[in-house]
């Protein structure tokens, strides 16, 4: 399965996923009603530019999660080695 994110800040705070149909999920309160609200909006951006809607991937954001501390701890602003990705790229913004 190949992924692929949208703007940076959604593949830095969550993981998306190219769909081939619309999105339906219900979230609760909290982190994942946030994100849910991000996607909306971008997803509302794409489709004014004819791009496919993204939809929440879990796997890519615990990995994409997975990593935030690691730039945090060394207060860099740098990509993760490829070979810990496979199939996932990153594009970060600060």
């Amino acid at each position: 399965m190949i992924r692929r994110s949208g703007l940076a800040i959604l593949t830095l705070l969550c993981g998306c996923a190219t769909a081939s149909s619309g999105m339906t999920a219900s979230y609760s309160r909290g982190p994942a009603e946030a994100a849910a609200r991000l996607l909306a909006v971008h997803n509302l951006e794409r489709s004014r530019v004819q791009a496919p809607p993204l939809q929440w991937d879990a796997f890519l954001a615990s990995a994409a999660a997975s990593y935030g501390p690691v730039l945090a701890r060394t207060g860099r602003l740098e990509h993760s080695p490829r070979a810990t990705r496979p199939g996932q790229r990153e594009n970060l913004w600060k």
